[in-house]
């Protein structure tokens, strides 16, 4: 039941909490505000620098001078348990989650809760459950304006009865998914560990093949955490894709199998802002129509990024990216469709709202050029702009009896400009989502 208490009761009770938990050479103070704001500002940096005791016993000192200071109490409890201290800052969370505080700080507590419970083992994993039920309204990748390019080269509009047959449809889409992730700690030190998921998908639209989708992916990697810093990560995955799209009997779209291999290296170059760098080679490897081969491609990608929260409730990640895809044959049909270089520059940003509420959006521009693909004797160009802006809830924010299903909106938009005319699409969707997450 939660304890009625008034700010001073809260404060001569936190104080009693300083005294059981706090070094015992350290008594109570009366610093300034200023004081007390260094010594937050060194603790930031002593964690920055990978001096988390010394920053413990700074941060500390902030408590015992101001203890009612919520936030310095979270920024400690979060050193102990990064540190495998947890159990000696339980007790104090387990209060929190009684006080009469605001219901962020509330969560927060039995976060670190649950992550003091998961720091005594080795494994950890999560289930995700998901369905969705939307709208496209170019669902068939119709292009702008009706018009294709011939195999010489030229554009010209579709005559009928292609036209009436290929026109643009706009289409319901029902999708589902789940989804797994988990980690194994290789070590005691907890600074090794193996990676692992997968996941599977389903997506069909009730007018049109060509959205109809199967997908399954498995993924297994290792991480290392070094003391300097630095994060490096390697991956090994598999994904299969069958676009279950059959028309009176005849597949009209190839299924496709990517088998690819990653390297990841990141560091924190500041105290918040992380930077990465990673690289990554795939074999996209096509079936089930006649001239599939012709789509086979190796590809190698390598990917900048930077990413840093934004004051206490945001996150914001600028990416950019260089991709060569090259035909998996010596035959110039696998060359004509499969050789492309790619550039591309992304954008996320994530907001936290109060009441369990999150906003996701992203901008992305890409440039690719088909190197062996010619129109009108110049090479074929295609340029893709794209915006994403997605919205989620906890049910519980509905109605209790929802708990923590998390219900979404997510709306997306497509520009493909190019000078072989068929490629010029122009797409928006919206969505909606209910999905759950299980932790193991």
């Amino acid at each position: 039941m939660e304890l009625l208490l008034n700010r001073s009761n809260i404060k001569a009770l936190l104080v009693v909490f300083i005294c059981m938990f706090a070094p015992a050479q350290l008594h109570a103070s009366s610093l300034s505000d200023e004081q007390v704001a260094a010594l937050r500002s060194e603790a930031q940096q002593l964690l920055v620098d990978k001096k988390p005791e010394q920053a413990l016993e700074k941060i500390v000192q902030v408590i015992i001078a101001r203890p009612a200071d919520l936030a310095a109490r979270f920024f400690r409890s979060q050193m102990l348990v990064s540190l495998g201290r947890g159990e000696e800052v339980r007790q104090e969370l387990e209060l929190m989650t009684t006080l009469k505080i605001p219901q962020a700080d509330k969560d927060k507590a039995r976060q670190l809760i649950n992550t003091i419970d998961k720091m005594g083992r080795r494994y950890t994993g999560s289930f995700t459950l998901k369905a969705g039920f939307g709208y496209g309204n170019n669902v068939n990748s119709w292009p702008n304006g009706g018009e294709t390019t011939s195999s010489s080269g030229i554009n010209a509009g579709m005559p009928d009865p292609i036209y009436k047959k290929y026109q643009r449809i706009s289409d319901t889409i029902r999708s589902a998914s789940v989804s797994f992730s988990g980690s194994y700690f290789l070590n005691d030190a907890r600074n090794l560990k193996a990676n692992y998921g997968f996941s599977s998908s389903y997506k069909d639209a009730g007018d049109t093949v060509s959205l109809d989708s199967k997908l399954f992916s498995f993924r297994a990697g290792l991480q290392a955490d070094f003391e300097s810093g630095y994060i490096l990560k390697g991956n090994i995955a598999k994904t299969k894709l069958n676009r279950v799209n059959d028309n009176d009997g005849t597949a009209v779209n190839s299924d496709l199998s990517i088998t690819g291999m990653d390297v990841e290296l990141s560091k924190k170059i500041t105290q918040k802002a992380t930077l990465g760098y990673k690289i990554n080679l795939s074999k996209n490897r096509n079936t089930a129509i006649a001239n599939a081969k012709d789509s086979d491609a190796d590809i190698l990608g390598h990917n900048i990024y930077i990413g840093s929260p934004i004051g206490n409730a945001a996150y914001a990640r600028l990416t950019t990216t260089i991709s060569r895809s090259r035909a998996a044959e010596n035959r110039e049909a696998n060359k004509k469709k499969a050789n492309k270089d790619s550039q591309s520059i992304s954008a996320l940003m994530v907001r936290v709202l109060p009441g369990n509420q999150r906003i996701i959006g992203t901008l992305s521009y890409s440039e690719t050029t088909h190197l062996k693909n010619l129109i009108d004797s110049k090479k074929r160009l295609d340029k893709t702009q794209s915006m994403t802006l997605g919205y989620t809830i906890k049910g519980k924010e509905i109605w209790k009896p929802l708990g923590d299903i998390s219900f979404g909106v997510d709306g997306t938009y497509s520009k493909t400009s190019s000078n072989q005319a068929s490629a010029r699409v122009h797409g928006k969707t919206i969505t909606l989502s209910a999905s759950k997450k299980f932790d193991m």
